[in-house]
């Protein structure tokens, strides 16, 4: 996207990632499959007509896309890779619907 500072976007998918890379060691950990590293990318795509107002366009993400690499000798860490896509808060608050309830309080 650009620019000198990270956007709203940027950060969501940046805590997205590391999310998904934390609920993958913890769950190894947690069943005893050892992770000997793990690297990621995301990215997510906006059209910015959205933001600008054009009805027809959402104006956030549209659609995000992980890409993963892990190392381990473990055979089990495929089943772990599975159970940490379903258990990964950011993914699944991603991935379904979420109840959003904004407040304003107007001063003047």
């Amino acid at each position: 996207m650009g620019g000198e500072y990270p956007t709203p976007e940027e950060v969501l998918l940046a805590s997205s990632l590391s999310c998904l890379m934390l609920t993958v060691v913890y769950i190894a950990r947690e069943k005893g499959v050892a992770v000997e590293d793990i690297e990621g990318c995301i990215q997510g795509d906006m059209d910015p007509k959205g933001f600008q107002g054009d009805p027809s366009i959402p104006p956030g993400v549209l659609e995000v896309r992980y890409n993963l690499t892990v190392r381990s000798k473990d055979p089990r860490i495929k089943e772990i890779l599975e159970e940490s896509e379903k258990r990964c808060p950011m993914r699944d608050t991603l991935a379904r619907s979420v109840k959003v309830v904004v407040k304003w309080d107007i001063e003047s």
